[in-house]
């Protein structure tokens, strides 16, 4: 089945606008064009929009999902190679999560000291907190 781009990007659930870019950025590409210039795209174009879209929601990169696109998923050396670039993703939530928790934890606990000084008329406990 062929797509306008207009269908795509109603299929895709994707704005025109951001397909032209994934274009420009050639992770995704027209079948053909028209005589009078129009886009033309097929199944191929939506699997691969799904992919962007699914990839991007899970933290990669445009950068990083141009360089999935480029590995091989039938051969061994390509299954290493995303298996390689999917742990170092993980790695990296992982480390932005235990960077939250962190500021997480600081913010509770300046919260929690500034209830319990609600009422004294001393300078708040959290710019003071912020200020060391």
């Amino acid at each position: 089945m062929d797509f306008t781009i207009g269908e795509l990007s109603k299929q895709g659930g994707i704005s025109s606008q951001t397909i032209r870019y994934y274009e420009r950025q050639q992770l995704i590409g027209p079948k053909y064009r028209t005589d009078s210039g129009y886009r033309v795209y097929d199944e191929e174009a939506l699997r691969r929009l799904g992919f962007i879209k699914h990839a991007k929601d899970v933290g990669f990169t445009l950068k990083e999902i141009k360089e999935l696109l480029g590995m091989d998923p039938e051969s061994r050396e390509g299954v290493l190679q995303i298996r390689g670039k999917t742990v170092d993703k993980l790695k990296e939530v992982q480390d932005k999560i235990e960077e939250l928790q962190k500021i997480e934890n600081e913010l509770s606990g300046m919260v929690e000291k500034c209830e319990k000084d609600e009422s004294t008329n001393s300078r708040c406990q959290i710019i003071k907190h912020l200020e060391n």
